[in-house]
């Protein structure tokens, strides 16, 4: 589709084990008006059941999780053909340099550091996506 012409609706799935930062980030990414489906996951293990039925233009997931971190599973969903063409955006407030460099080997090229704002979230997302998202104050 040439962007311009007609405006891309998009789908994401949000992994966190925080309940909060899901809700928050789905509202951000709901009043853009561009995303068709927002689903929430609170882990790992709940992101895979999801995208055994749904495939999503994007993941936003949390590194630090009970069980599965995000980096594990970016690495795990990025070397699988279905989930190959997602992109991934890894979110935390705590990583260290090996993490970053641990989450650039395993396909998370794009990180959000916590806290971030709407502002911040939207121009990644629509870096990430390659289309520009209007961000209101």
């Amino acid at each position: 589709m040439i962007h311009g012409l007609k405006k891309e609706q998009y789908t994401a799935l949000v992994v966190d084990d925080e309940q909060k930062i899901c809700d928050l980030i789905c509202l951000f990414l709901s009043a853009t008006g561009r995303f068709k489906t927002l689903v929430a996951a609170h882990n790992a293990v709940q992101a895979v059941q999801k995208l055994q039925n749904q495939t999503f233009d994007l993941l936003i997931i949390d590194h630090k999780m009970p069980g599965k971190t995000g980096i594990d599973l970016i690495g795990t969903l990025s070397k699988t053909p279905k989930n190959r063409m997602m992109k991934f955006i890894l979110i935390s407030g705590c990583l260290t340099k090996e993490d970053v460099i641990v989450a650039l080997n395993e396909g998370g090229r794009h990180i959000l550091v916590k806290p971030f704002g709407r502002a911040q979230l939207l121009n990644k997302v629509g870096e990430v996506l390659k289309d520009e998202f209007v961000c209101q104050k």
